[in-house]
């Protein structure tokens, strides 16, 4: 049996260790919603839950990306996302992940509005990815159009005949690996590069075409390459009105019924916009951290 002082010594030990507990809790908490916070639940950058718009930046050159086609994916099935704002500013790059972006943008659009905002620079490749958009919106500076294509081919014969140095090519056809750095060009193996970028081109035009609605004659007169201003591309009727967020939002609100105080979230790709990901990650976190502490200090009290 214990002693009166034993059992006041061990009461006192369970008001000590009571008084951690509270203030462990109270930590833990505190450092909950720090991280919360941190993580972005609490900001206009992140969303949890709720109608949103979503926001996202293509920028730099266009390539082939699976991944950014397959984000779009997920933007597109999110119940959540009641329309897209895409920032391009992009001086074009490979027609490949210009036509795979365009694609993924039709797609969007066949379950929510699309808005292209065409920022410092939105040509070739860059011009191509609007396109897959129902609105497009530029700048009246912005650098746009240069609606065409190409294929580089530098030629070192003469540096290398002047160096000794001379080329041997073994190959099963006289038209595999052409042109070739290191031979002259034939009047033949022109003829098919200028074939395969007129293909390229064509499709690039009849896209342009389809979109715009714009008659054969009045494209061709400003799909020959060049880069146009935001003012010119305007009048030409390769944007549909000139501005920012604040007009594509307008015309969101006046076309598809959008409210007016809808929020806009950045969801760039690489960035985890899944439902709820960013408020059960730290919160696991905390939940794994206080269930330590516990075992440590409070676990044999209780």
């Amino acid at each position: 049996m214990n002693t009166p002082e034993q059992v006041l010594d061990q009461w006192e030990m369970r008001r000590k260790l009571s008084r951690w507990r509270w203030a462990s809790l109270l930590f833990f908490s505190t450092l909950l919603l720090m991280s919360l916070s941190n993580w972005g639940v609490f900001d206009h950058k992140t969303p949890v839950y709720g109608s949103y718009i979503a926001r996202v930046q293509l920028e730099g050159a266009i390539i082939s990306d699976q991944g950014i086609v397959e984000h779009f994916k997920s933007i597109a099935d999110n119940h959540n996302v009641k329309a897209v704002f895409v920032h391009i500013n992009s001086p074009g790059g490979a027609a490949v992940g210009g036509e795979m972006l365009y694609k993924a943008l039709r797609e969007v659009s066949a379950q929510k509005p699309v808005v292209a905002l065409l920022d410092d620079i939105a040509a070739s490749a860059g011009y191509m990815v609007a396109l897959g958009a129902d609105r497009i919106v530029a700048h009246r500076t912005t650098l746009t159009g240069s609606i065409g294509a190409l294929i580089y081919s530098v030629n070192f014969q003469e540096l290398a005949e002047k160096l000794g140095v001379k080329a041997e090519t073994f190959k099963s056809s006289p038209f595999k690996a052409l042109p070739n750095p290191l031979e002259s060009t034939t009047p033949e193996v022109q003829h098919l590069m200028y074939e395969t970028v007129w293909d390229v081109y064509q499709t690039f035009f009849t896209m342009v075409h389809e979109r715009r609605n714009m008659s054969v004659e009045d494209l061709a007169k400003v799909a020959d390459g060049r880069v146009m201003t935001g003012n010119q591309a305007f009048a030409a009727g390769l944007v549909d009105e000139l501005g920012g967020e604040e007009v594509a939002m307008q015309w969101l609100i006046s076309q598809n019924k959008i409210a007016t105080q809808m929020p806009i979230y950045d969801v760039d790709y690489g960035s985890d916009d899944t439902e709820y990901h960013r408020l059960l990650k730290p919160i696991a976190a905390i939940a794994k951290g206080t269930y330590a502490a516990y075992r440590m200090t409070l676990g044999g009290v209780w």
